[in-house]
């Protein structure tokens, strides 16, 4: 359905891809694909708030996570200050006992973002904050980077304490991605 939507509008160009609320998923077995773009403005229209919200610090299966904690490996290419609360929602998770390590490249993600992740306090350190683009040679040219978009869960999820969840696709933590653009996770 989503790529007859985009494939109406490719051919057509005076027809928009999408509506301002095209958002929907599709669950086959224990795979979810989520579509955007999604209607909205708060938290609670927020598909990757809710589920950061899912995620429990403890209370672990033996073999999973990492010392009895849950572990979250995130790498994100582009964060936008509009969706600062998946910034503050994961370093309350790393306060609560999460590890947490966090690739991505400052150029692209929002300094209050960044400042969100950071901020002193917290019981473990903040999240480990991870570089996802290198200029080895220091001719101010990327020579590698990290273009990905996910977020890997290995503890407990959704109430299964021996979760291990992969979240990924083409959306980055933006506004855009969540609100305008045709994406998918």
């Amino acid at each position: 359905r989503n790529f007859e939507t985009m494939a109406i509008g490719a051919r057509n160009p005076d027809q928009p891809t999408t509506s301002p609320d095209a958002y929907f998923t599709a669950t086959s077995g224990k795979h979810k694909v989520y579509f955007f773009p999604k209607g909205g403005l708060g938290a609670d229209d927020d598909p990757m708030y809710g589920i950061l919200g899912n995620i429990r610090c403890t209370g672990l299966a033996a073999g999973y996570g990492s010392s009895g904690r849950t572990t979250i490996k995130i790498a994100m290419y582009q964060w936008s200050i509009l969706r600062v609360r998946l910034a503050d929602r994961i370093w309350e998770l790393d306060d609560r006992g999460c590890k947490v390590t966090i690739m991505f490249d400052p150029t692209r993600v929002d300094p209050g973002v960044l400042r969100a992740l950071t901020k002193p306090g917290g019981r473990n350190g903040g999240p480990a904050i991870v570089p996802a683009a290198t200029d080895e040679d220091e001719n101010g040219v990327v020579d590698q980077m990290v273009h990905d978009k996910y977020v890997l869960i290995n503890g407990s999820y959704a109430g299964d304490t021996s979760a291990r969840v992969v979240f990924t696709g083409s959306a980055n933590w933006t506004n855009n991605a969540l609100h305008y653009n045709d994406e998918f996770m």
